[in-house]
C-alpha cells in the first residue's frame, strides 16, 4: 500500500497542478511540464532545427559569413563580433558553443536583425530577409523547445518602422492642392478663349498671355528625412533611380552615378566602390589641375 501512495505521489507531481487554498479563489493553474534534456539532445535539436532554417533560406542568402566583397561597407555599419550566418552558427553546434537553445535562438535574430540594418526598405535582399524571420520564428517556436523571442525581436520592429517611415511620402498640403486647382482653372478659360476663335492680341516682350500673378507660387518643402535618401537613389547624371547594383559614389562629395554614365563598362567591383571619385571631384591635390579628357574620366582615388 505505502508504494501504491508513492506512485500516486509522484504522478500528481508531474502533472504541475496547483490549487489556490485561499477562500473564495477555487482557481486552478497548470504549469508548463519542464523536461531536461541533456546537452547531446540539444544539439541534435538545435541541428535539426537550422536545417529547416537552411530550407527556408532557397537563395542562400544566409548560408556563408558576408564580405566586403559581398556586401560593401557592411562592417562600417555592424561589427564583425555581431556577424552571423547560418554556416557559423552551424560550426557552434558542432564546436559545443551553445550551452542553452536560447543563444542559438539569439543568434539567428541577430543575422536576421544585421540583414535589416544594412538593407534598404523594401529592396529584394529585405523581402528575404522578411519572409526567413516571420517563418524561422514560426519554426523556432514549433520545434526549439526551451527559447523564446528575445531582445533582437524588438529591434528589428522598431529598425523597420523607423525605415518604412523614411520612406513614406507625406501628403500633399491644402496649400499645394488649391494652386494646382486654379491653374486648372486658368488653362480650362484659356482653352475656350482659343475655341471661340476670337483674335488674340499680339504679344509684347514684357508680357505673357497671362500675367504672373494670376498663378499663385507653389513651393514644396522636402523634409531632411526625404532629402538624405535621394543621394542614395538618383544617378546625378541621368536622374535614373533603377540599376541600383552598377551605381559608384564619389568617395569625396558622396554623390552617385551609374557606371556607363561616367564611360566605363561592366559592373562596379569593389575596387571602384571603394576608392572612385566623380568628374566634378577628381581635381588633382598636387598641381591642382581637375581632368578635362574623356578617357580620363574613369580614374580610381590612389589613397
Amino acid at each position: 500500500m505505502e508504494s501504491r501512495g508513492s506512485e500516486e505521489e509522484s504522478i500528481e507531481e508531474d502533472t504541475n497542478v496547483s490549487t489556490n487554498s485561499n477562500p473564495g479563489m477555487d482557481v486552478v493553474k497548470e504549469e508548463t511540464t519542464k523536461v531536461y534534456r541533456c546537452p547531446k539532445c540539444r544539439r541534435k535539436e538545435m541541428m535539426e532545427v537550422l536545417l529547416k532554417l537552411k530550407e527556408l533560406d532557397s537563395r542562400g542568402i544566409f548560408l556563408n559569413q558576408i564580405t566586403e566583397e559581398i556586401a560593401p561597407h557592411y562592417f562600417d555599419m555592424i561589427s564583425r563580433e555581431d556577424m552571423v550566418c547560418l554556416e557559423l552558427m552551424e560550426d557552434r553546434i558542432r564546436r559545443k558553443q551553445y550551452s542553452k537553445s536560447q543563444e542559438f535562438r539569439d543568434d539567428f535574430e541577430r543575422m536576421c536583425y544585421n540583414a535589416f540594418v544594412y538593407n534598404m526598405f523594401g529592396d529584394e535582399v529585405w523581402k528575404c530577409t522578411s519572409d526567413l524571420f516571420e517563418k524561422g520564428e514560426k519554426v523556432l517556436n514549433e520545434y526549439l523547445s526551451g527559447s523564446v523571442a528575445g531582445d533582437y525581436c524588438v529591434k528589428i520592429s522598431q529598425i523597420k518602422a523607423s525605415k518604412e517611415k523614411l520612406l513614406t511620402r507625406p501628403e500633399p498640403s491644402n496649400s499645394a492642392k488649391q494652386a494646382c486647382r486654379k491653374a486648372s482653372k486658368i488653362v480650362e478659360i484659356y482653352d475656350n478663349y482659343r475655341s471661340s476663335e476670337k483674335q488674340l492680341e499680339p504679344l509684347t516682350p514684357l508680357a505673357g498671355p497671362y500675367s504672373n500673378s494670376l498663378i499663385p507660387p507653389v513651393v514644396e518643402y522636402i523634409l531632411p528625412q526625404y532629402a538624405s535618401m535621394i543621394a542614395m537613389d538618383c544617378c546625378l547624371s541621368c536622374g535614373s533611380t533603377g540599376d541600383r547594383d552598377r551605381m559608384l559614389f564619389c568617395g569625396d562629395c558622396g554623390e552617385c552615378y551609374h557606371v556607363y554614365c561616367v564611360n566605363a563598362n561592366g559592373t562596379a567591383n569593389h575596387e571602384m566602390k571603394c576608392g572612385w571619385r566623380c568628374p566634378n571631384c577628381k581635381i588633382c591635390e598636387v598641381c591642382g589641375l581637375s581632368v578635362n579628357f574623356p578617357q580620363e574620366l574613369f580614374e580610381l582615388c590612389g589613397r
